[in-house]
């Protein structure tokens, strides 16, 4: 039979006969892969669950940078009412221009769920001033408070407003 030299870095290996993989070569090549699969896959899910706890964060902080500048540019005011109970959050504007609304004069835009981001994400508590609703004033400047989010792992996270309605997200990963 004729040789083959199998170059590998600095050294060649001399292999008679062989043109492939064997069948035990083939089934303990799967068999590494299965258990690697089986290490990794807890680690995996549990990567997804918390990507998804920051989307979750950076949607609801993306909804105030919007309603924000909405606010500004429509000299109108905004706000956001949280329900942890339901685990949604409403938007809604006031039906009229200006610096002044009454609380009965909004009108509802949309309503928005943690239901549309898997790993079992839920409003902790929302808290601004003294309720659950954050307002985008016709200046830009907004309720301060917070908003805490968590997932299955108990992984938490925060859209921190201020006065000025400047946020910021913290996020306590587990």
């Amino acid at each position: 039979m004729p040789c083959k030299y199998v170059s590998s870095g600095f050294f060649f290996l001399v292999v008679k006969g062989r043109d492939g993989f064997s069948l035990v070569d083939t089934m303990l090549a799967l068999c590494v892969m299965a258990i690697a699969l089986t290490v990794s896959m807890p680690s995996f899910s549990d990567y997804i669950a918390n990507r998804e706890l920051r989307n979750a964060t950076r949607d609801i902080a993306g909804d105030f940078f919007e309603l924000k500048a909405m606010a500004v540019s429509e000299s109108r005011i905004y706000q956001i009412i949280f329900r942890p109970e339901s685990n949604t959050y409403t938007i809604q504007r006031c039906r009229y221009a200006g610096s002044h609304c009454e609380s009965n004069a909004f009108e509802n835009v949309a309503t928005k769920g943690m239901s549309d981001f898997r790993g079992n994400i839920r409003i902790e508590h929302a808290k601004f001033g003294s309720g659950s609703t954050i307002r985008f004033q016709t200046r830009g400047t907004a309720s301060p408070g917070s908003v805490r989010l968590k997932n299955r792992l108990a992984s938490e996270s925060a859209v921190i407003v201020n006065i000025t309605g400047r946020t910021r997200l913290q996020w306590m990963i587990n």
